[in-house]
């Protein structure tokens, strides 16, 4: 179903933000510096994100 309201949405996004130093590190890779790929990414993850 995903995240069909707006308070919903921006709390996944908030979620998969906070995600991404724990992604790297888990990857054993560096933070690299987000652009707006990463962005549109963030976005796209949000959709789904429970």
């Amino acid at each position: 179903m995903g995240n069909p309201t707006l308070p919903r949405f921006l709390e996944a996004l908030a979620a998969v933000i906070e995600s991404i130093p724990q992604h790297y590190a888990n990857a054993g890779q560096p933070v690299p510096a987000l652009d707006w790929r990463h962005f549109v990414e963030m976005l796209v993850a949000a959709t789904g994100y429970e």
